[in-house]
């Protein structure tokens, strides 16, 4: 089981910094606007460690029916990642 030690991480700021110890432990998801146009979404999934896009698309909309068939794509290429 992968373990973080979040004193260690803390930085001056008070923020938690961590990075994985090995690839596919945890994947990181968000969605931006292109252009700043709410009306033009994209998602996008990256691995912790690696920093590989597992995937990158405009979607239709931030449901989140949406997000999970994103993430199924990313899953069905790549494997289940330890978290997400």
């Amino acid at each position: 089981m992968h373990q973080f030690n979040v004193d260690q991480n803390r930085n001056r700021d008070g923020l938690t910094r961590y990075v994985t110890e090995y690839t596919n432990a945890i994947w990181h998801g968000d969605i931006h606007f292109f252009r700043n146009d709410q009306s033009r979404p994209i998602f996008g999934l990256i691995d912790d460690k690696s920093r590989f896009k597992l995937f990158c698309s405009r979607v239709s909309d931030k449901t989140a029916k949406t997000v999970k068939n994103a993430f199924q794509k990313a899953i069905d290429a790549y494997g289940i990642p330890y978290t997400y």
